[in-house]
């Protein structure tokens, strides 16, 4: 994808005098076989020769391009993740009382029984990235989960490669 279809897709929201600004657009991303909304943060201006603009093009090529296989991983994440909130955290809305322990009421409430149901149970809400961080390739993939509702989950993929979960 071209950065003037990219431009005119998008929106920019200027309010560099806070010192934030923003682009979003919203793109078909094929490892999710959906739109997802892009945002990116710190765009001084959209001038095609601007070395931001230039690495807006080349973090959405990117991220439109990101191999399929790695959807794999990212759901092992995700599956991480669930495991351990099902075996460190209690919940208000469940009812221990016919379970044996905490974990196993947790997953039947849940009904999250391996790694695609994780997944399928989560939905991404948008991709961000900081554009002031022009050395390396970094963006992060936002979910929003039921059994972490609060703060959802991380994803940041640095250069490629998983680089934390939160």
């Amino acid at each position: 994808m071209t950065i003037q279809k990219i431009l005119e897709q998008g929106k920019y929201h200027d309010q560099t005098e806070l010192g934030i600004s923003e682009f979003t657009v919203d793109l078909e991303i094929p490892i999710f076989s959906k739109k997802v909304r892009i945002k990116a943060f710190n765009l001084n201006h959209l001038s095609p020769e601007n070395d931001q603009v230039k690495l807006l093009e080349k973090s959405i090529s990117t991220i439109i391009n990101y191999d399929l296989s790695n959807l794999n991983w990212i759901k092992d994440e995700i599956w991480k993740h669930f495991n351990s909130y099902m075996n460190s955290t209690s919940y208000e809305m469940i009812d221990y009382s016919s379970f044996d322990n905490e974990e196993e009421a947790n997953r039947a409430y849940f009904k999250i029984s391996n790694q695609n149901d994780a997944y399928n149970k989560c939905e991404l809400k948008f991709i961000h990235f900081d554009l002031d961080q022009t050395n390396y390739e970094h963006f992060i993939l936002y979910f929003k989960c039921p059994w972490e509702e609060e703060h959802g989950i991380s994803i940041c993929i640095h250069n490629g490669k998983l680089d934390y979960i939160d």
